[in-house]
């Protein structure tokens, strides 16, 4: 995990491994939050969610099952929907132009 962020966990590595480190993340989760509630880690359980996006450069648009059954968006770049506005506003000055690496904007 590189940082935490209100509700959310922001994570960095070889996205051919993304499958398995989310399962890894979950499972993570729900120990510590079952801590709390001793005896009932099964309902700790149950009120756990996660909400899987994965993104990068080279991350293919669309979406995949963890083994675990966690279904997990992909996508080369990733916007939250509450930002999508202001990603529009600005954009112009986030991407090089002779990056050797070109992101598809498939929000346009």
């Amino acid at each position: 995990m590189i940082f935490p962020l209100h509700d959310a966990g922001y994570f960095e590595g070889d996205v051919r491994n993304a499958p398995i480190l989310i399962d890894k993340y979950l499972s993570i989760m729900r120990d510590a939050f079952s801590f709390y509630f001793g005896d009932d880690a099964e309902t700790a359980h149950r009120l756990i969610r996660l909400d899987a996006n994965v993104w990068g450069p080279y991350m293919p648009e669309g979406e995949f099952m963890s083994a675990n059954g966690v279904i997990c968006k992909s996508q080369q770049i990733y916007i939250d929907e509450r930002s999508e506005k202001e990603f529009h506003q600005f954009k112009k000055y986030m991407f090089e132009r002779n990056h050797e690496t070109k992101i598809k904007e498939e929000r346009s």
